[in-house]
């Protein structure tokens, strides 16, 4: 597994062994860059990122590379983190502003952030587990997030292309759903008042 774009390009990432971590592979992930690249992210520098189910780390990292402002990995299962620690350490070099929230994402996304100003992110990258129901109750949490994530902000979900989805009953307009085998990735917007 290898960053595929931005100044940290080519470098390696380990995944823990076993089946608790399901990274996001490279042609996918290079796949969901390119089509923020072309269409939703003008200015790196200005994006701040909320990597959920963060797993090895790939997506954030992989945002950090290509030059976002800052990010934070929220990651509750231990291996998962002792090999996020791992990773981040392989691009330490990296100028940002880099976080790790060891809890659950229900949890980190229900309590307000500490310090001030708020930390409001403008992009979501989220890798939960397939065919466990996360997407639905994910929408849900951040729907009605007063705390981490602004207004504007594209959420990009990975999920299994068997998933559908109701994004509207959230309050989320869908404007991409691109299919990888059996990956999906949705590309979200809060829909406007």
């Amino acid at each position: 597994m290898r960053i595929t774009g931005g100044t940290a390009r080519g470098r390696r990432l380990t995944c823990p062994k076993g089946k608790k971590v399901r990274p996001t592979s490279d042609m996918v992930r290079q796949a969901m860059f390119n089509i923020l690249d072309a269409g939703y992210i003008y200015s790196w520098p200005q994006i701040k990122v909320i990597d959920l189910f963060a797993g090895t780390g790939a997506l954030g990292i992989e945002a950090l590379s290509r030059g976002a402002q800052s990010c934070i990995f929220v990651e509750r299962e231990r291996e998962a983190l002792s090999n996020l620690k791992r990773n981040l350490s392989a691009v330490a070099d990296l100028e940002a502003e880099i976080k790790i929230a060891p809890q659950d994402v229900y949890s980190f996304l229900g309590q307000p952030p500490r310090g001030k100003p708020p930390y409001l992110a403008n992009l979501v990258l989220a890798d939960p587990p397939y065919g466990k129901g996360h997407l639905e109750g994910l929408l849900k949490v951040l729907s009605s997030d007063k705390f981490w994530i602004d207004k504007d902000a594209i959420v990009v979900v990975e999920e299994s292309s068997a998933e559908s989805l109701d994004p509207e009953r959230y309050g989320f307009q869908l404007d991409q759903k691109r299919g990888y085998g059996n990956t999906a990735l949705f590309f979200l917007e809060r829909k406007s008042s």
